[in-house]
């Protein structure tokens, strides 16, 4: 999946990336709902286990080395993120 933009001229030509064929825009337009959902995914099993006992214990997720989109703030770099109770806790570096 393409996350975009395109770089056109360095990545592909103008004609490929606008052609009959071309799927880019589609998947741009979709790929930051599905990233999302998988995190979403992600942290929902992670989140809670039950031990044999039917104890539930709380875990936090990290992402190691994700890359980390902040137009806002002007970041696109690989982060380190802390995902707490289902939101963003932390952005720290990549190692």
């Amino acid at each position: 999946m393409h996350p975009g933009p395109i770089n056109r001229g360095v990545e592909m030509e103008s004609e490929v990336a606008d052609g009959a064929n071309s799927v880019i825009l589609e998947q741009v337009t979709n790929g930051l709902a599905v990233r999302m959902a998988v995190l979403f995914l992600v942290n929902q099993a992670a989140h809670r286990r039950t031990d044999y006992r039917g104890i539930i214990y709380e875990f936090e997720s990290l992402i190691r080395n994700g890359r980390v989109i902040d137009p806002t703030n002007r970041i696109d770099k690989k982060c380190d993120v802390l995902i707490v109770d289902e939101k963003i806790a932390q952005v720290g570096r990549a190692r």
